[in-house]
């Protein structure tokens, strides 16, 4: 049974109905309904609601259990709070006050949110504040102090030193004991034993990550959260104590035994074949580089991941093309770029303009919960090296006139650019944690999986997995031997890969460039001509305008002199804009598809291509279906047609047809004249039926008209015509 503030957490290994580690913090009266906020996201999001049934951690099916322990990292009590602490904890609280303990407020998104505007219109704040406070309520178990937020860590605690002595002994060779366990094998055996088969001797992860995962699993006593800057909240899993806890040496012993018993790991992670024969290292790329900038490497690779289309996920589509750029300095991914096209300049240059582009862009673009602090990296390099083939041509003569010096490395040479070639493997052969639905091998043999049946991702699914898979790379941290002695000092933030590039612009700076934006964006950007028409841009099947394409006076020269043609930039992924060379003012202006459902979806240029094709082989087939119908009803209509000729032939043969104005009026009156007799009688008859019903016991029926007597029934429609003809006479 759920109750209020309850955490909950998913098994890793499946796919359950929530995300990440949740808190239980509203249910509906019908029992039948849960009010969900998540807690390992920042900035954090509004309650969600799910079906009881799906996350009940008692149903084993749902895959999801309790975390027992969740430290918010609140103050206990407001005697461990500053005045001015005190003081603004008290006017948060009394402005909320109206919020605490309401259940509509979880459970109702349209009454929290007028709620939020009462309240800040009330005592004249911003809604987004008062929002904020709501959730900060909810995120640490709706009480007062979980307005304050999780508190910011300040390192190890200290023990206090008694006044008058000194710290006597040798100092120790190493302090950092926070990963260090110390508990007796045999207290551990079965644990580790447990953890090296689950996590190790299946081959999915190396010995450090299951040693991780072994500790996480076997070890772990709930979660901890930290705010550690700005508003950036950290999860840490609090683990058991040192005392209690496995040393790596003791998981190193127990896999050893284990390889002597059972035998060795079949396959290995990151080993999508048996590696080459070993050559003679003559260097190492990161050698006379001097920092962050000086060198980037760029290069391409087909995602060996069957992806389908997005309008119609039956269908699949063609696999992606990757393009990486990796700074050879700190080894942290810089740039990216993904597309169905074949690797070619144009992508190449989109993955330049990525790596001077603001990676918040991506990130709302593909609907990641991250920010620019999250991926440092808006600079373009000194130098790029590359391989021959997109950089040997006429088009990528823009790098060099942007400033940057192309290294074009020897054919058949990978090992000339190994930091950008050993990222690639890692995405396509480094991650164990991930799903990936259409993966296969490379080239696979008769009968083997070849990804078609298992496809699911579609494109912008399969590049949110790849940059979060760059994200996780660019969190490893980098060897030993590369980490600069000052920035061991700076902390962990900057001993990963993104850590370290972000530091070394600040302190081995001047090798990075900036260019304005309108500079980097148009050369950079992929290159065509578009066909200015009286209706606006035509360019790739879509029409694209703008205000100030109407007030250029282009769209009237084209309608006078017939249509022409104009440079355009572009993003093949960015199907709702384009860019066009105002010749005018020479200037690069944006304008948008006229097509709302385009602008709606945001739809890549290629997803539009699909989607036009899919359109248009309907059209056709209703078109068909259509003409076949008529094709099929033709006979027995022209049988009546042909009928009606007939039957007017034999009357004209009989009278004498007349053809004047004054004829045909009369005709008209007389037609006229009959419809609406017959519409009289059709509602006599109506009444008199009413009236019949109506009374229990009738003793006379009235009249239906002057025309018809009891003695004398009612005439038809045919007599009465025959009647006006006559009189017409």
């Amino acid at each position: 049974m759920l109750q209020l503030n309850e955490v909950l957490m998913s098994d890793p290994e499946r796919t359950t109905s929530i995300e990440g580690i949740v808190r239980v913090v509203g249910f509906y009266n019908d029992g039948k309904t849960v009010g969900l906020m998540q807690l390992d996201i920042w900035p954090l999001k509004a309650p969600y609601l799910l079906p009881i049934a799906s996350i009940d951690p008692d149903q084993d099916e749902n895959g999801i259990h309790r975390i027992e322990e969740f430290d918010t990292n609140l103050p206990l009590s407001k005697d461990e709070l500053s005045e001015k602490k005190k003081t603004w904890l008290e006017g948060v609280s009394k402005q909320m006050q109206s919020t605490m303990g309401d259940q509509n407020m979880v459970m109702d998104a349209s009454y929290r949110n007028r709620e939020f505007e009462r309240i800040a219109k009330r005592d004249s704040v911003s809604a987004r504040s008062v929002m904020r406070h709501y959730y900060n309520y909810l995120w640490g178990g709706m009480v007062e102090m979980a307005f304050l937020r999780p508190q910011r860590a300040n390192g190890l605690a200290i023990r206090p030193q008694n006044a008058g002595t000194k710290k006597r002994g040798p100092k120790p060779r190493n302090t950092n004991t926070e990963d260090k366990g110390s508990a007796h094998i045999s207290e551990v055996r079965d644990q580790l034993i447990a953890g090296a088969r689950k996590f190790y001797l299946s081959g999915k992860f190396t010995e450090k990550e299951a040693f991780v995962l072994t500790k996480k699993k076997f070890f772990s006593n709930g979660k901890k959260a930290t705010r550690v800057s700005g508003n950036k909240v950290e999860l840490q899993e609090l683990l058991l104590p040192p005392i209690k806890l496995p040393s790596q040496r003791q998981f190193h012993y127990i896999i050893g035994l284990l390889k002597k018993s059972e035998g060795d790991r079949e396959k290995k992670p990151r080993d999508a074949k048996p590696r080459r024969t070993r050559t003679v290292r003559r260097g190492k790329a990161r050698a006379n580089v001097p920092g962050p900038g000086y060198r980037y490497e760029i290069d391409a690779t087909r995602i060996q991941i069957r992806i389908v289309s997005k309008y119609n996920p039956a269908q699949l589509v063609r696999e992606a093309t990757l393009y990486i750029i990796i700074d050879v300095w700190s080894g942290a991914i810089v740039g990216y770029s993904l597309s169905l096209e074949p690797a070619c300049w144009f992508l190449a240059a989109k993955a330049l303009h990525n790596c001077f582009t603001p990676k918040s862009k991506v990130f709302e673009r593909l609907n990641l919960s991250y920010s620019d602090d999250d991926w440092v990296s808006r600079h373009l390099p000194t130098k790029l090296a590359a391989d021959r083939a997109e950089f040997v041509s006429n088009k990528s003569g823009v790098v060099p006139e942007i400033g940057i010096e192309i290294e074009i490395m020897p054919p058949m040479r990978p090992d000339r650019k190994g930091s950008v070639e050993g990222k690639i493997e890692d995405i396509k052969h480094g991650d164990n944690f991930y799903l990936k639905p259409g993966k296969h091998k490379k080239n696979p043999g008769r009968r083997e999986k070849d990804g078609k049946k298992e496809a699911a991702f579609n494109l912008e699914e399969l590049e949110q997995l790849i940059v979060e898979m760059i994200l996780d790379l660019n969190n490893e941290p980098v060897p030993v031997a590369n980490m600069p002695a000052e920035a061991v000092k700076a902390g962990i933030d900057a001993i990963t890969y993104g850590g370290l590039f972000a530091w070394g612009l600040k302190h081995r700076t001047g090798f990075t460039r900036v260019l304005s934006n309108k500079v980097a964006e148009n050369e950079l950007m992929l290159r065509e001509k578009g066909s200015i028409t009286p209706r606006g841009i035509w360019f790739k099947k879509q029409n694209y305008t703008c205000d100030k394409l109407i007030e250029s006076g282009l769209l009237a020269r084209a309608a006078a002199k017939g249509n022409f043609l104009i440079d355009i930039r572009y993003d093949d992924l960015v199907g709702d804009r384009i860019r066009y060379m105002d010749p005018i003012k020479r200037e690069w202006t944006d304008a948008l598809n006229d097509n709302p459902e385009v602008r709606r979806l945001h739809s890549a240029f290629w997803e539009i291509e699909q989607h036009l094709f899919k359109a248009e082989g309907l059209h056709t087939k209703a078109k068909e279906n259509n003409i076949s119908n008529k094709h099929e009803k033709a006979p027995a209509i022209n049988r009546r047609a042909r009928a009606a000729t007939a039957r007017a032939k034999d009357a004209k043969g009989t009278n004498k047809q007349s053809k004047t104005k004054q004829a045909i009026n009369q005709n008209t009156a007389v037609e006229i004249a009959a419809e609406r007799s017959k519409r009289l009688l059709e509602a006599q008859k109506t009444l008199a039926t009413a009236l019949a019903v109506k009374a229990a016991e009738p003793e006379t029926l009235p009249e239906p008209s002057s025309a018809s007597t009891p003695d004398q029934p009612a005439k038809s429609v045919g007599q009465r015509s025959l009647e006006l003809w006559k009189m017409k006479k």
